[in-house]
């Protein structure tokens, strides 16, 4: 073949190379791009069908909505119904007591009716004292047989003191329940960052899906581009119909991993669905078969942590570390009070009375008058299996939450350990991989411009595609996976921002 003919030749296949459809307005001298490839990444995503949503509102709505939050909400509220119920160990009592006698001859002819209301007063004091109070008076109806007494009253005190219980151990249960309750609301905490996390996770794989998607998609346009120009080619008898083979078989491969990132990206949106929305999630599923569209854009830390403040910063402000140790010292308290059962009740008892009483008709008795009296009252079981063996149980208890504290301590220095090496890591990882995609890129322009002169071939520019498409993806999942070890960072060191 001659040098002209060989340019006549190369003229033809430039002029069918790229067709006609694709081709955007140029000017002289520039080479025909592809529809696909002249657009950015995240230009093709926003093409993509679905409904677009922020991850704020997706966090509020699941702090709200989803399965995980009522849960944590619900065992905040236990622990402050607990609170509440062991509060009763010092809330007064009153009783009102009301009785009625009668008195009769023999012969069952009742003569008199004696009626005696009684108001009582019961209650306790932090530190233990038993304290009851109370006023009785006597309402008399006689009859002529019986002469009658004219509303005699009484009222007392009665004290208990506790000597070997301790002070405030009658409030020790309740205390307890308190500090507790703290520790609840601590774990609440901690769960309401877990859940803005794993909604954040499973944001940026959704939003990772659609970046994979989007690749293949660019992909598969490319790989029907070179096939439509390939057939027209072989319709003319000017390249081989084995390159028609190749591409078509490059373009039912790029096929299949298209509909698989597709597929993907609906099981993410259905996933981050159902996270978020909780029960209602069935039903917007029913109304609308879109799929979520996440739009934020990854921001990334502005600088790498330092380990050693990282890990200060997560044993102060990390919540779940300090519901540990509220535990802990919650355990510390019934402890104490079990150590102080095991020994005798030992109490100082004290009352002081007085009553009151009217004259009696014909005889001028008065019953008036007041006591008191003092006294010590001991008692203990014989062994005391019972207290001795809920005091082990207690200090047993004790020793596993403390373990427990130092547990989670090692735990979350391990965690930040972990995200700190996934920061630093990553960062290069992206680095080095939006490099490689970006090198990948421009060898595949070149090498779509070498076919264009005819000094290349079609299986060739579908190997650099290929390249070129991995490539891609690698920064993707370079990217998205920064993403998440910011947030895991975040969790790591106890400051993520929850709404609501």
């Amino acid at each position: 073949m001659t040098t002209a003919s060989r340019a006549a030749r190369f003229a033809l296949v430039g002029q069918l190379l790229w067709p006609a459809a694709v081709v955007r307005a140029q000017s002289a001298g520039d080479p025909p791009r592809f529809t696909a490839m002249s657009m950015s990444l995240d230009t093709l995503i926003a093409k993509l069908p679905g409904r677009p949503v922020a991850l704020s509102s997706l966090v509020r709505v699941a702090l709200r909505e989803g399965f995980a939050a009522q849960l944590a909400t619900a065992d905040r509220q236990s622990a402050e119904g607990t609170a509440l119920y062991e509060g009763r160990a010092i809330d007064p009592q009153l009783r009102l007591i009301t009785d009625m006698a009668g008195a009769s001859r023999f012969g069952g002819v009742a003569v008199g009716l004696n009626r005696e209301t009684t108001l009582a007063l019961d209650g306790a004091l932090p530190w233990g004292t038993v304290l009851s109070a109370d006023y009785a008076r006597v309402s008399a109806r006689s009859t002529a047989a019986l002469p009658g007494v004219s509303s005699p009253t009484r009222v007392s005190v009665n004290v208990s003191q506790p000597l070997l219980d301790g002070v405030n151990q009658r409030t020790v249960s309740w205390r307890a329940a308190q500090v507790e309750r703290t520790a609840a609301g601590h774990a609440l905490r901690r769960a309401r960052e877990e859940i803005a996390t794993d909604l954040e996770l499973q944001y940026w794989r959704l939003a990772e899906a659609q970046a994979v998607e989007a690749v293949y998609g660019r992909s598969l346009e490319l790989a029907r581009e070179i096939l439509s120009r390939n057939t027209e080619l072989a319709s003319r008898d000017l390249i081989a119909t084995v390159d028609v083979l190749t591409v078509r078989s490059g373009v039912a491969l790029r096929e299949s991993f298209y509909t698989q990132a597709r597929q993907s990206r609906y099981d993410q949106s259905d996933l981050l669905l159902f996270a978020a929305y909780g029960a209602k999630a069935a039903a917007m599923v029913a109304s609308d078969s879109l799929p979520l569209m996440a739009v934020d854009s990854v921001t990334p830390l502005d600088e790498t942590p330092a380990l050693v403040e990282a890990v200060r910063r997560a044993l102060e402000n990390r919540a779940d570390l300090r519901a540990a140790r509220t535990v802990r010292e919650a355990t510390r308290l019934r402890a104490m009070q079990s150590r102080n059962a095991v020994l005798p009740n030992l109490s100082l008892d004290g009352g002081w009375s007085s009553a009151a009483g009217g004259v009696a008709t014909g005889t001028q008795a008065n019953a008036s008058g007041s006591s008191w009296r003092v006294g010590l009252s001991m008692s203990a079981p014989v062994l005391n299996r019972g207290d001795r063996g809920l005091s082990l149980v207690a200090r047993t208890q004790l020793e596993i939450d403390s373990l427990r504290v130092g547990s989670r301590e090692a735990q979350i220095t391990s965690d930040v350990r972990a995200a700190v090496r996934a920061i630093t890591l990553g960062s290069q990882r992206w680095r080095s991989a939006a490099n490689a995609a970006s090198l990948a890129w421009e060898q595949l322009v070149a090498e779509r411009r070498r076919l264009e002169l005819g000094l290349g071939d079609s299986f060739r520019l579908l190997q650099t595609e290929e390249n070129a498409v991995q490539a891609q993806l690698e920064a993707v999942r370079a990217r998205y996976d920064l993403a998440r070890a910011s947030a895991r960072f975040r969790l790591a060191i106890g400051q993520v921002m929850t709404a609501l």
